[in-house]
């Protein structure tokens, strides 16, 4: 039953590490840090697409109020008159198109359906842009073709889309571009869109080169900034909370139950005999106990207002949220009962020939402190070890004040 200590004890690494380390050439993390990067860059996109939408917005009003005294009046049902009429419906069409950005940008949607609509928004108003230089050359009007490159330095412009959408975006903008200089009726007129395609496509791969690098930079800082808190807020070891997180959400933890009513447990647990077993197998063999019975301690804070710490040496805690005494103390026996199935061998542990723990329990009352909570359940943890160790010490049930609150 019993087997030898793993003398392998690395420090506990953070998802954070573990992606940089793996690498993201492909400038995606894994799931559930993907995610996390998404909601992080969530504002960020919001502001953006709303600024960008209303500068583009302006930009395009100007313009089409430029084409109405630059276009003239032509005779009805010849080709210039046709192709102005177009030129408006798209000047209309990418016009609503940006008013629904701004209106998208006050939306609480998910992070995936307004990134997508920003890319929609965005390709239509560079296709606009393309079909808009396209008209004025089929009329036979003075235009700025270099309006064009500014549109694709616009588009891999830093305003929260990602790489492979400013990718897409631009590919889009060039093949339209060479549809119209393959069918445009007029030869001078192709071969001015196929030239503006040559140099918009040149401008493509440059413009993506630099996008990558930044989107992968700024994916290297989310990591590095998300591996410095989550230390800030761990115990390397174990990956547990530490003390100073513990301080601060059982404070609020408190605040929140006694305001809604609500019951909370504080559970303190403590390796038995931990410094005879440092004393005969090493510290590294002791590290590697304290990261199992870590496990242990994890495994018991399921819910999100729960919470798991390594308050420092052997002493572990456990915040339970909405969870009554009676449960609290069965979570207590049962972690007891988990540490103890590790079986990890412990010759000099007076209580038994195995690592234990013991666990005191206390439930928050009306009014209490933070730390006339922990002293309640300190000494609750008292009475396990003078009981015997290796057991849950505290009440199994409460009076109904406290359980209400």
């Amino acid at each position: 039953m019993q087997r030898p200590p793993d003398l392998r004890a690395p420090l506990a690494a953070t998802p954070y590490s573990g992606q940089l380390q793996a690498g993201f050439r492909w400038l995606r993390f894994s799931p559930a840090l993907e995610g996390e990067y998404r909601d992080a860059g969530m504002q960020t996109l919001r502001t953006r697409m709303r600024w960008a939408s209303v500068l583009a917005l302006a930009i395009w009003a100007g313009f089409s109020l430029f084409d109405l005294w630059r276009i003239p009046t032509f005779a009805a049902g010849t080709p210039e008159q046709a192709v102005a009429m177009s030129l408006r419906a798209v000047r209309v069409a990418v016009t609503v198109a940006l008013l629904a950005a701004v209106l998208c940008s006050h939306a609480r949607w998910r992070f995936a359906v307004l990134h997508t609509a920003f890319t929609v928004v965005v390709a239509a108003l560079a296709c606009g842009s393309a079909y808009s230089v396209y008209a004025y050359k089929l009329m036979a009007l003075p235009d700025e073709t270099s309006v064009l490159v500014l549109v694709m330095l616009a588009i891999f412009m830093p305003l929260g889309l990602s790489v492979y959408s400013q990718l897409a975006v631009a590919v889009l903008y060039v093949a339209a571009v060479e549809v119209m200089a393959l069918s445009a009726p007029l030869a001078p007129v192709g071969e001015a869109m196929l030239r503006i395609g040559v140099v918009l496509t040149l401008s493509l791969v440059v413009l993506a080169f630099g996008a990558y690098w930044r989107e992968y930079l700024q994916r290297e800082q989310f990591l590095l900034r998300g591996d410095m808190h989550w230390m800030a807020m761990r115990d390397a070891l174990t990956g547990l909370f530490n003390r100073r997180m513990f301080t601060y959400h059982l404070e609020r933890a408190m605040r929140q139950a006694q305001r809604d009513a609500r019951s909370l447990a504080l559970l303190l647990i403590d390796i038995d005999h931990f410094k005879r077993y440092n004393d005969h197998h090493g510290h590294p063999a002791g590290d590697m106990v304290l990261q199992q019975v870590a496990a242990a301690v994890a495994r018991s804070a399921a819910r999100p207002l729960d919470m798991a710490v390594r308050l420092g040496g052997e002493e572990f805690a456990l915040v339970l949220y909405d969870c009554d005494a009676a449960h609290a103390h069965h979570a207590g026996g049962a972690l007891v009962d988990a540490v103890a199935q590790l079986a990890l061998a412990h010759p000099n542990s007076p209580v038994a020939p195995f690592v234990t723990v013991s666990t005191g329990c206390a439930m928050l009352r009306p009014g209490e402190r933070p730390e006339d909570l922990y002293t309640r359940a300190d000494e609750a943890l008292y009475g396990a070890k003078t009981a015997g160790r290796n057991r849950c010490h505290g009440p199994q049930r409460v009076p109904s004040a406290e359980v209400s609150l």
